[in-house]
């Protein structure tokens, strides 16, 4: 809060004579809105503007307390509307003569004004009813403003502006010194106010110009870094200010007053009430003049808003009514009636009543989760306040945090829920709910929490395809709860070290491995089954091994072969290999279509049909080459020889009748 004298006073008069920077200077709209509002206490006026300034009541009331006295005939409401408006505490931008004048300078001001309209109403008509003072009076600034201050122009200042009567003050170090760039106003004044009595920082040499005041723009002169402007304070054709009728008080003669009473028995009672309702303290006055009701709570004043409010009635009685009640709520309220003449005080002691804890819905007593799925827990509790509520498992409080998450009730809603995400087996045991409000706490049922999963594959094994002899792998990744067991199956037959087989499993990252060394053809080729099992099923998934061997030829084509001519022939070759070797036959180096080529899989046999052959297309080397993915072979050439069959065509005896003699030679010339 603010303090009198000494170097605050000065800092406060200091912005209040400086603030001229903050003048827009152009014409804005007129300042109006408040002009049919009703005088009411300087109480009243403030309340709208406690979410604006939320330490204005406060310093209302101690504006109050100093204004019991007020000069100039002004009521103590109108003093102490003048001394709020001088009272500066922090932070600054939250005291009332700040935050007035920069919503007069705003240039949407209109809906910002709208709380001060109470306020402005009894402040204009305080100032309004204070003497005219026809006088020079100064305001500067450590700045050069001269460009802004054209002669001859006409400006105008929005806000209220407090200037000094002594030009001796502002050319002291405390306000504009001697050197450096400075602005000196000379003001030719008609219509200031002087409201040293009534301010919160007596200084007899300040007066306070009303806001929107218009002035013309006389001269302005340079002497090195001080630059004097002269303005002459002029009257607008309209009002740049909404005039209010001014209100002057009945004089009462004291005599004839009363201080306030407490119309009740008691001046001390006790109330209680259920946390969480709304309920009214009410406290009835008598007095002539009538008193003024302020409302305190543990002998702090206290602020009205949504939650407090008060109601003054014709008969003297003043309630105040609290929303929805809380714990912090429970104290002393008091209420201080005063007048004039007097005061009177009633104390209200206020006790807050609680409804212990109350369980509508109670946790299962068992629950079964599968693994890695969400797992939710609800229990309905009722209470006033509402309830907390702690979880534990076992006997350990949970945390919330990524995996665990809480949620609690609101409005009418009673259910607290508790989430685990992704459960775990360490997630496992007896779950329950802590209950608890003020001086009251019970437990919940405990739910006991399982676990499980079938059998499934996370990562599943794929088909393998290795070269004989060398060692095949099979991964996958698998989960369960309890941990399954894991059989590996080579065609319909569990594998045993005996077959070269090995398998490996980590139970914690779910990873299996089967690995079989010098993996054979004949062996290990085939069908791999992975089974999972536990207690709640099983899974399996069956992949292939293929054992690659490159093409072997077993059975050789013969190196030469003959054949007539016009008869068919038949090449074969006999060949082993996985996979299944594909074939190119040759004939005189030169690739053969596949039309008459054929292969017996299961024999593995490779054949090439020559029909009709004849000595010109057919005889020659053939051979085959034999390729799959690991390798490819070349059989041995074979030299097919096509042989031509013997005709008799003439024969050219030398007589019809021929003499054989035994023993002796015979020929036959043939053509």
């Amino acid at each position: 809060m603010a303090t009198v004298g000494g170097e605050e006073a000065i800092a406060q008069r200091i912005l209040r004579v400086t603030d001229v920077v903050e003048e827009p200077l152009e014409f804005l709209a007129p300042i109006s809105g408040y002009g049919k509002e009703s005088l009411v206490t300087l109480e009243e006026a403030v309340k709208p503007l406690v979410p604006i300034l939320p330490e204005i009541q406060s310093h209302a009331y101690v504006a109050k307390q100093r204004c019991k006295k007020p000069a100039d005939e002004l009521t103590q409401d109108e003093s102490a509307s003048i001394m709020l408006y001088t009272m500066g505490w922090d932070p600054l931008d939250e005291c009332l003569y700040m935050a007035l004048n920069n919503t007069l300078r705003a240039r949407n001001r209109q809906e910002k004004l709208k709380p001060w309209y109470l306020y402005l109403r009894l402040f204009l008509n305080a100032l309004l009813r204070l003497p005219l003072r026809s006088t020079t009076s100064y305001r500067g600034v450590k700045l050069d403003l001269s460009k802004r201050y054209i002669e001859g122009e006409t400006i105008v200042w929005w806000a209220f502006s407090s200037c000094t009567t002594s030009i001796g003050v502002l050319k002291s170090e405390l306000f504009m010194g001697n050197t450096g760039a400075r602005t000196m106003f000379t003001l030719q004044c008609k219509s200031a106010r002087d409201i040293s009595k009534h301010s919160y920082y007596a200084a007899e040499d300040e007066v306070l110009l009303m806001a929107a005041t218009q002035f013309k723009v006389i001269s302005s002169l340079d002497q090195g870094d001080l630059h004097i402007i002269q303005l002459e304070e002029t009257l607008p054709p309209f009002s740049l200010l909404q005039p209010v009728p001014v209100v002057v008080p009945s004089p009462i003669n004291p005599t004839s007053l009363i201080p306030p009473k407490v119309e009740n028995s008691k001046r001390v009672n006790d109330q209680s009430c259920v946390i969480g309702q709304d309920t009214q303290i009410s406290w009835k006055f008598s007095g002539i003049e009538k008193p003024r009701v302020t409302w305190f709570f543990n002998s702090q004043p206290l602020p009205t808003n949504d939650r407090f409010q008060v109601a003054e009635s014709d008969d003297g009685t003043s309630t105040l009514s609290i929303r929805q009640v809380e714990l912090a709520d429970q104290g002393v309220y008091t209420a201080r009636a005063t007048n004039a003449i007097g005061e009177a005080e009633a104390k209200t002691t206020l006790n807050i009543a609680c409804i212990k804890p109350v369980i509508n819905t109670n946790l299962n007593v068992a629950l079964q989760v599968t693994k890695g799925e969400t797992m939710t827990l609800k229990i309905g509790v009722n209470g006033t306040p509402k309830p907390d509520i702690v979880w534990m498992r076992d006997n350990d409080e949970l945390t919330p945090n990524i995996h665990i998450q809480v949620t609690t009730p609101t409005g009418d809603d009673d259910t607290y829920t508790l989430t685990i995400l992704n459960i775990q087996p360490e997630d496992q045991g007896d779950y329950s709910a802590k209950i608890s409000n003020v001086g009251e706490s019970l437990k919940s049922n405990k739910c006991k929490v399982t676990v499980s999963k079938s059998p499934v594959f996370v990562v599943k094994p794929t088909t393998q395809k290795v070269k004989q002899g060398v060692t095949a792998i099979f991964v996958t990744k698998v989960d369960g709860y309890p941990t399954p067991t894991i059989t590996w199956v080579l065609n319909r037959k569990p594998l045993t070290a005996e077959e070269g087989s090995q398998v490996q499993f980590n139970t914690v990252t779910g990873e299996a491995k089967l690995s079989i060394s010098n993996v054979d053809l004949q062996q290990h080729a085939g069908s791999i089954t992975c089974r999972l099992e536990n207690s709640h099923g099983y899974q399996e998934e069956t992949v292939q091994l293929a054992v690659l061997v490159a093409p072997i030829i077993t059975a050789q084509l013969p190196n030469e072969q003959e054949i007539v001519s016009g008869r068919d022939v038949t090449l074969k070759v006999v060949v082993r290999g996985s996979p299944q070797p594909s074939a190119q036959w040759f004939f005189k180096d030169r690739p053969i279509g596949t039309d008459n080529a054929s292969i017996d899989e299961e024999k593995g046999e490779y054949q090439l049909l020559i029909k009709q052959t004849t000595v010109v297309q057919n005889e020659g080397t053939y051979r085959v080459v034999l390729k799959n993915e690991v390798d490819e072979v070349q059989s041995t050439p074979c030299l097919l020889t096509v042989l031509e069959p013997v005709k008799l065509t003439r024969v050219k005896p030398t007589s019809n009748v021929i003499d054989l003699e035994e023993g002796k030679a015979f020929d036959i010339t043939m053509d």
